[in-house]
């Protein structure tokens, strides 16, 4: 299994799996990332083997922090180990850099709760723990989980103001969690 940089042939591939696997509200602008990639801003990767299309990556990289924006497995791949030998793949290339991504939070009332359960144990059974930050982005309710790694609230957010601009992220916003 390898990650590569896409190519303007993946694009539809990546672009149907973004918008099959990911909420509406949690989705930026397509093109804009395309923007973003083409200025050394993220990084948008195919997860493949033997050249069969299994997933995405897309990752914004700012100073000495990755976040992993977007990871997505192709539904026919999914419960198959790919997701996790995906997920080295992507520790092992940014072993240098502080390592992180959001997740919607656990919530007994959401609708898909069941789901956000899981995907936070398999991102905990691959090494990645709590960051104990919790944000609103975009009107949705995150938390971050980091590999190895320190992050502040205010390196996040600038991670986000130095890729999009103050416009977009002033629409995020910390939320304080009490832990038990």
């Amino acid at each position: 299994m390898i990650l590569k940089e896409v190519k303007s042939k993946q694009i539809p591939l990546i672009y149907n799996l973004y918008m099959e696997a990911f909420p509406e509200d949690e989705r930026k602008p397509f093109e804009l990332m395309q923007q973003k990639v083409a200025e050394g801003k993220m990084e948008m990767l195919a997860i493949e083997e033997e050249d069969q299309f299994l997933g995405l990556a897309i990752t914004i990289l700012h100073k000495d922090m990755v976040l992993i924006d977007y990871f997505a497995i192709a539904s026919e791949c999914r419960g198959q180990g790919v997701g996790g030998k995906a997920l080295s793949l992507l520790k092992e290339r940014y072993k240098k850099q502080r390592l992180f991504l959001e997740i919607e939070v656990i919530d007994e009332k959401a609708d898909n709760n069941a789901e956000r359960i899981r995907r936070k144990a398999f991102y905990k059974s691959h090494g990645l723990s709590e960051a104990r930050i919790y944000v609103c982005l975009f009107g949705v309710d995150m938390e971050l989980l980091a590999v190895d790694c320190q992050i502040t609230y205010e390196e996040y957010h600038n991670v986000y103001a130095e890729t999009f601009g103050l416009d977009i992220a002033k629409n995020i916003f910390q939320k304080i969690k009490t832990y038990s």
